[in-house]
C-alpha cells in the first residue's frame, strides 16, 4: 500500500484538490484538468501530484523519484510551457511525440500542460492524445478557467478545483511557521490568496513601501507624459529589487548543486538546463504576480475615489478606470512587454476624466 499522502502534504489550502488527488495515487487515470485562478498552487500541485505517479511507494518523498520529480528533472517529467502568447501547434505536435514514448527509469511518464487556456489550435492537435493518450501516459492540464474551445478536452478529464486560498488560512499557515501573527496578518492580505506569493513576502520587508506606491498612483497620475514615465520607471525600479532576491537564490541553489555533484564525481549538474528554466519562469511568475497585486491596490484606490453620494460621473469615470485595469491584468496572461502595458494603461487612466 502506497504513501495516501507524502508529497501530496505540499499543497496547502486546497483541500477539495487534495482529497482528490489522493483518491487517484493508486489507480491514477489517463488525465487530469486542475482549474483555478492563477496563482493558487495549481502548478507545484501537479509537480507534487506527478512525483505521487512516478514513485513507487506512492509519493513518499524522500525517494529519487520523488526528489527529482519536485526539482522538475525527473526523465519521465515532462512540464509544457509557453514561449510565445499561447501554446502552439509545434509545440502540440512534440507532445503528441512525446506521449508515445514508453516510461524511461518509472512506471509510468507525466506530461504537465501548463496555461492551457491560451491554447487554441493546439487543443484540437491534442484531442486525440489527451482523450486516449498511450498505456503509462498521465497528463495534467492547468487552467485558469474552461472556455469553449476546451469543453471537449474538459470532458475527458478528472476536473480539480482550485480556488485562492483564504486569507485567513494564509495567516494561520504563517503563524504555524513562527512568524509574528500581525505580521503574518498583514501579508495574508497583501497575499491576495496565493501563499507563495505570501512565502516571498515573508522574507521582503518593503512590500508595504510597494504597495503604497501603486496605491498612491490615483493620486500622482495626470495627462503629462513624464509623470507616467517616472511611474513607469518607480514600478520597474520595485519589480528589479524583488526580483534580485529571488535571482540570488536562485543562483545560490544552483550553487549548492554544483558543490554535490562535484562530491558525487560528477561533471555538471543533472538537469541543470531545466532547473535554470524553472528559475526564469519563476522570476516571470513573481513580476507577473506583483503586477497583479499593484493593480488590486489601484482598484481598491479608485473605489475609495467614489463619491460617497454616488455621483453618477464619479461612479462612470471610476468603473470605466478599473475595468482598464482589469483588462490590463487579463492581458499579463500573454506575457507583453510590461512597459508598453503599463505606459499604455497609465495613460489611460489618466486621461479619464
Amino acid at each position: 500500500m502506497g504513501n495516501k499522502t507524502g508529497v501530496l502534504d505540499n499543497i496547502v489550502g486546497q483541500d477539495t484538490a487534495k482529497s482528490i488527488l489522493i483518491n487517484f495515487v493508486e489507480a491514477p487515470v489517463h488525465a487530469y484538468m486542475f482549474v483555478g485562478p492563477a496563482g493558487t498552487g495549481k502548478r507545484s500541485a501537479a509537480v507534487s501530484f506527478a512525483a505521487s505517479l512516478l514513485c513507487d511507494q506512492g509519493g513518499c518523498g524522500v525517494c529519487a523519484h520523488c526528489r527529482d520529480a519536485l526539482r522538475e528533472i525527473h526523465r519521465d517529467l515532462v512540464i509544457v510551457e509557453r514561449d510565445g502568447p499561447q501554446i502552439s501547434v509545434d509545440t502540440a505536435r512534440e507532445v503528441v511525440r512525446l506521449a508515445q514514448r514508453s516510461p524511461s527509469v518509472s512506471k509510468r511518464q507525466v506530461i504537465i500542460l501548463c496555461e492551457f487556456h491560451l491554447a487554441d489550435e493546439a487543443a484540437s492537435a491534442l484531442l486525440k492524445t489527451i482523450e486516449e493518450p498511450p498505456p503509462g501516459t498521465v497528463f495534467i492540464i492547468l487552467v485558469d478557467e474552461i472556455p469553449s474551445h476546451l469543453i471537449t478536452i474538459a470532458s475527458r478529464c478528472v476536473q480539480v478545483p482550485f480556488g485562492l486560498i483564504d486569507e485567513k488560512v494564509i495567516g494561520e499557515v504563517l503563524i504555524g511557521q513562527g512568524v509574528d501573527e500581525n505580521l503574518a496578518r498583514q501579508i495574508a492580505s497583501f497575499s491576495r490568496g496565493k501563499l507563495d506569493r505570501a512565502s516571498l513576502l515573508l522574507s521582503d520587508d518593503s512590500f508595504t513601501d510597494r504597495m503604497k506606491m501603486w496605491s498612491d498612483i490615483a493620486d500622482k497620475l495626470d495627462v503629462a507624459g513624464s509623470t507616467v514615465a517616472k511611474t513607469v520607471d518607480a514600478i520597474f525600479a520595485t519589480l528589479e529589487s524583488l526580483t534580485a532576491k529571488v535571482i540570488s537564490a536562485h543562483a545560490a541553489e544552483l550553487a549548492a548543486l554544483d558543490a554535490a555533484a562535484k562530491e558525487n564525481g560528477e561533471r555538471s549538474v543533472s538537469g541543470r538546463q531545466k532547473i535554470e528554466e524553472r528559475h526564469k519562469r519563476e522570476v516571470r511568475r513573481i513580476r507577473t504576480d506583483e503586477i497583479r497585486a499593484g493593480f488590486a491596490e489601484l482598484i481598491h484606490s479608485y473605489y475609495e475615489k467614489i463619491d460617497p453620494d454616488f455621483n453618477p460621473q464619479s461612479v462612470s469615470i471610476a468603473t470605466r478606470r478599473i475595468e482598464a485595469i482589469e483588462k490590463a491584468s487579463l492581458a499579463l496572461n500573454r506575457n507583453p512587454n510590461e512597459e508598453i502595458l503599463l505606459t499604455s494603461l497609465l495613460f489611460e487612466l489618466a486621461n479619464m476624466q
